[in-house]
């Protein structure tokens, strides 16, 4: 199993500013919750941001508990992927689910998402996003079984 995030930094006439795509890491609970009947199409799960530098890199084991300074979450539905059936993605877009921006500049260290509290995946960014109250931020989270 494995998944990426695309982020977009867009001002208010949805120019983009800024983005990226990159890989994420799943933790170990994740296959606990797929397996317990949920599959790829597992939904809705929560995706969010966070100001926590201290979070570590590539740990299977990390829980949601784990991460402080949480900007919030976006509960989103799975949508299919055309062309990838093992495939769904989660769209925090605008207007409805992006998160909007902040009233000071945040400085955004992790990207992860849950399933309620359960960790399932995550990104410690090793270059932080700044957002400003200037910008929307918009994600697309993909995970895939091949």
């Amino acid at each position: 199993m494995n998944g990426y995030i695309q982020y977009f930094l867009k001002d208010k006439e949805g120019n983009i500013i800024k983005d990226g795509k990159i890989k994420n890491i799943v933790v170990d609970n994740i296959y606990k919750a797929f397996l317990s009947g949920g599959g790829v199409g597992l939904s809705p799960l929560r995706v969010f941001i966070s100001g926590d530098s201290t979070v570590p890199e590539g740990d299977p084991k990390l829980q949601y508990s784990d991460i402080g300074d949480n900007f919030g979450y976006k509960e989103v539905p799975a949508t299919a992927v055309p062309d990838e059936p093992k495939s769904r993605q989660y769209q925090c877009l605008y207007p409805s689910s992006n998160f909007a921006p902040p009233v000071a500049e945040r400085t955004i260290n992790v990207i992860g998402m849950t399933y309620g509290t359960t960790l399932l995946c995550y990104k410690k960014l090793s270059s932080p996003i700044i957002q400003t109250p200037e910008m929307y931020m918009e994600l697309i989270y993909t995970l895939s079984l091949v």
